[in-house]
């Protein structure tokens, strides 16, 4: 856990040596006056939400249909329920990540609350 010093953080890959020192390796510095410039090497959840670790399944799925949309190769629709064009990606099963429906918020909430 790094400390907080009530500034924000700034990491950085680690690809190359800062300016501040030469070791290579991914950590981060704080902006603005502190007593340490330099903190302990970033854990590989840092800056990851905590659903995102508890989610891997869904997060690739989400990320599958989002690749999927940016390279053409699905289209978003309608919402199959109202006919909305403000239409999301609804997964019955996410190990089947690009098998969705197309929902629009309204009935896609519906559906997560049980409904039709």
């Amino acid at each position: 856990m790094l400390p907080d010093h009530g500034v924000a953080l700034v990491a950085h890959s680690g690809a190359f040596p800062c300016s501040t020192h030469t070791r290579v390796g991914a950590h981060t510095h704080v902006r603005g006056n502190a007593k340490s410039r330099h903190y302990a090497p970033l854990t590989p959840l840092m800056g990851r939400s905590p659903w995102i670790a508890k989610n891997p399944t869904k997060r690739r799925a989400h990320h599958d249909i989002r690749n999927a949309l940016r390279r053409g190769r699905m289209n978003r629709e309608p919402c199959k329920v109202c006919g909305s064009t403000e239409a999301e990606a609804h997964h019955e099963d996410y190990s089947r990540p690009l098998d969705v429906e197309w929902l629009c918020p309204k009935h896609h909430a519906e559906r997560h609350r049980g409904g039709p």
